[in-house]
């Protein structure tokens, strides 16, 4: 063989080579960003269903807590109708007094 020709040969597969190691590159890379990326995901996906509450729970809870504060507002109500109430008869029996002259020495 000629040369010229064994140059042109040996350029040629130094060009396939390189291009073959780029590309190759590449594409390692390119494989290792979605694992990457896949990992990021399923990481995501697993605090969803770490933080995820079933909605049937939730509605017994909220039930519950609708329940209790409609208890509280009318024990509120008992204790403000037992408040006046007192308030009341306090204020009557202190208009039934008759006035009431200061002790002091005058």
């Amino acid at each position: 063989m000629d040369d010229q020709w064994r140059w042109v040969i040996g350029l040629a597969v130094t060009i396939i080579l390189g291009w073959t190691t780029i590309l190759t590159g590449i594409g390692w890379r390119f494989i290792s960003s979605l694992q990457k990326l896949e990992h990021d995901m399923h990481e995501q996906i697993n605090e969803v269903k770490r933080d995820y509450v079933r909605r049937s729970d939730l509605d017994g809870h909220i039930t519950r807590l609708g329940e209790d504060v409609r208890q509280i507002r009318a024990e509120m109500l008992r204790a403000h109708e037992v408040t006046s109430t007192r308030l009341d008869a306090v204020l009557a029996a202190l208009a039934a007094r008759p006035a009431s002259r200061s002790t002091r020495g005058d």
